[in-house]
């Protein structure tokens, strides 16, 4: 007699295998991560070290009168007073994600758009996160709840899959 539970065990290693060779629906999962890093960040909201999404902190007196005085310049996701990295909207446009042999990576594209007074702007993308995370802002990582969405999506797909294959 064949043991059920090992032809169970050997179908889920096989459908194991074929999602880390699947660069489809990696590439999905990272464009689809860096698209809720990007919509968390611009409702103002970060990450502590947890994973627990914490509002960003306040922009300070000074640069609100700097976002004031080249409003016409912000971008439309925000206001003057907003904390939510997106006055130019250089770096959180710039989010994106690939997949890699063993999942998939998010990272900043070197694009570059104009700063606050309309110039070309001199700082990277990544140059400008490690600024905004130095003065805690914390935002570049994943969330508990962005977390369970992958899973989700991950459980989503082995199901089909295990489907698929039983039919």
């Amino acid at each position: 007699m064949s043991n059920p539970l090992k032809k169970k065990a050997e179908l889920l290693k096989k459908i194991q295998y074929q999602l880390l060779r699947d660069t489809a629906f990696k590439r999905k999962i990272a464009l689809m991560t860096a698209d809720q890093i990007r919509k968390r960040t611009r409702l103002g909201k970060g990450v502590d070290e947890s994973g627990k999404q914490t509002r960003l902190k306040v922009l300070s007196d000074k640069y609100i009168d700097v976002r004031k005085k080249y409003r016409k310049n912000l971008t439309n996701l925000t206001t003057p007073n907003k904390s939510n990295l997106s006055a130019t909207g250089q770096m959180l446009d710039a989010i994106t994600g690939e997949p890699t042999p063993k999942g998939f990576r998010i990272f900043f594209i070197n694009a570059r758009k104009r700063d606050l007074q309309g110039n070309i702007s001199k700082v990277t993308n990544n140059q400008l996160s490690e600024f905004v995370e130095s003065n805690g802002r914390r935002f570049f990582d994943i969330s508990i709840p962005e977390e369970n969405m992958i899973r989700r999506e991950l459980r989503a797909e082995l199901t089909r899959r295990i489907k698929i294959l039983t039919q």
